[in-house]
């Protein structure tokens, strides 16, 4: 059987936008006591917490991070995605050399989250550790000496959002099915079109 998300696909950016508008509300009344603390705020609150500090610290040493760890801890709220893609941010200056509002990139971070399902493996974890990866070889000098930072902010953007919406199953399961993607897609790249396509539809709201 098709995952039932499939019949709830947006048609168009406006129901998109819909539902982008909706996801950042919900986080902020589902996550925040307090109604007048934003989504960013309480994202740079969760930053600051001792005991997610110190993991955050530690996150280059890939032989001692636990990503899963990190996502399963409580003071996360659920929020791998935008909290941890917030400090790896932070560790570069694209937000300060292209002058991008902090709150539109962690609105933009929250829709993101909010499009990837509750699948086994393609999910805001697995996009998340992909990533982390991404931004590790960014600070390598190898990489330092032959990008840019628009570069490593796009090589960001391209991990962050490179399996939003996965409905859990293969592009050649759609394919057999006729499921509406491959039909939408035409049988080419049906998952792989579809990821790149929600994130254009979601860098396109306004907020």
């Amino acid at each position: 059987m098709i995952n039932e998300n499939l019949s709830e696909i947006p048609k168009d950016q406006k129901k998109l936008a819909g539902w982008a508008r909706m996801s950042i509300a919900n986080s902020s009344k589902s996550n925040t006591p307090n109604p007048s603390i934003t989504p960013l705020t309480s994202t740079n609150m969760t930053l600051v917490i001792p005991e997610i500090t110190n993991i955050l610290s530690n996150c280059w040493n890939l032989n001692e991070f636990d990503i899963f760890d990190l996502a399963s801890r409580p003071e996360m709220n659920g929020h791998i995605l935008v909290t941890f893609g917030s400090y790896l941010a932070q560790q570069f200056q694209w937000l300060n050399t292209y002058h991008i509002p902090r709150d539109k990139f962690h609105n933009f971070l929250l829709a993101i989250e909010e499009n990837y399902n509750n699948v086994p493996y393609h999910n805001k974890i697995h996009a998340t550790d992909v990533c982390h990866t991404m931004m590790k070889f960014c600070k390598s000098s190898i990489f330092t000496e032959h990008m840019t930072e628009l570069d490593q902010l796009s090589a960001f953007i391209a991990a962050i959002i490179h399996d939003v919406g996965h409905t859990g199953q293969t592009n050649n399961y759609h394919i057999n099915s006729s499921s509406i993607l491959a039909i939408r897609y035409n049988d080419r790249s049906v998952l792989e079109n579809f990821h790149l396509a929600t994130a254009f539809q979601i860098l396109r709201i306004p907020e």
